[in-house]
């Protein structure tokens, strides 16, 4: 059996010579299309976190114009049993979610992963929100949280919810007691 032969260094010098034109200099190829750099997706996030930040006082002051605000108008959405929702749609929703909800007492967003689609973000959010709620007539303590993807775009006033897709580990509780 033959044993593979091994470029000493004058080999791996033609060896160069012979991949490389004349006077250009040795580098990898270009990738095919540049990623986001690591300080991008770093700036993003912070920005988008600024977005969330401005959501959850939104939403603990009633804010309905601020929140109302934060959504693209081509806002699109396809829930887990298929159906889908428009901008007006969840504008309705957050309002009559608002008439119902007696005050917060606590909220959180988190981003679990993000990358860049042209110039959207698409980022899997982790929401989770406890808030004191008419339920039946009463207030009652209502919990719920939903692992979703979203979609962001910017625009001149700042980043604005284009989409939601995939809601997955939802949880609604009530006074403690998980909802059916």
């Amino acid at each position: 059996m033959r044993q593979p032969r091994i470029l000493g260094p004058a080999g791996l010098a033609l060896l160069a010579a012979m991949t490389v034109p004349a006077g250009a200099p040795a580098q990898p190829p270009a990738p095919a299309v540049a990623a986001p750099s690591d300080a991008r997706l770093a700036q993003v996030r912070r920005e988008l976190e600024a977005t969330f930040a401005a959501r959850e006082r939104a939403f603990a002051a009633k804010d309905f114009p601020t929140l109302v605000a934060q959504v693209a108008p081509d806002y699109a959405a396809v829930r887990p049993d298929g159906t889908r929702m428009t901008r007006d749609d969840l504008v309705g929703y957050m309002r009559r979610n608002l008439d119902r909800w007696v005050r917060i007492v606590s909220q959180s967003n988190r981003i679990e992963g993000l990358r860049l689609d042209g110039g959207n973000a698409v980022a899997d959010i982790r929401q989770r929100l406890a808030r004191i709620q008419i339920v039946d007539g009463r207030e009652a303590l209502v919990e719920s949280g939903v692992l979703q993807t979203e979609t962001w775009t910017p625009t001149a006033e700042g980043w604005k919810l284009l989409a939601v897709r995939d809601e997955r580990e939802m949880f609604v509780t009530v006074d403690g007691r998980p909802l059916g």
